[in-house]
């Protein structure tokens, strides 16, 4: 999964956001069906589906399927990882706002300002 994710990211920052989201859903996908004994590697797990599904979602961005990657935002705003989670939580209120979803947007911003100092400047850019 790991490896799916690197080449995704390869592919992203290559501006191919096509094939940078085929190795993201595969990660995602490979997740569904991975079963890990293990805590820690069940953390691993999750901390990939996260960053997968962030990363996906802002393919989506570019592609402008906005409502594909709120889904995907949504999914990586539920994880551990505060950086992703915070990520996640600014694209949905981005997305909410170009909706006219005020109230929502309202919503994840306090989520953000929630987690605390270091991810304050994510509402500061909105």
């Amino acid at each position: 999964m790991k490896l799916f994710k690197e080449e995704g990211n390869n592919h992203y920052k290559n501006q191919r956001y096509k094939e940078a989201s085929y190795f993201y859903q595969k990660v995602i996908i490979y997740g569904d069906y991975t079963f890990p004994e293990e805590e820690k590697d069940c953390e691993i797990m999750e901390e990939l589906l996260q960053q997968a599904n962030c990363n996906l979602g802002m393919c989506l961005v570019k592609a402008g399927e906005w409502e594909s990657a709120r889904v995907n935002f949504n999914e990586a705003s539920k994880g551990r990882n505060k950086k992703v989670k915070a990520k996640g939580f600014y694209w949905l209120t981005k997305y909410y706002l170009r909706v006219g979803k005020l109230e929502e947007a309202v919503k994840t911003i306090y989520s953000i300002k929630e987690m605390g100092t270091p991810y304050n400047d994510c509402v500061s850019e909105l």
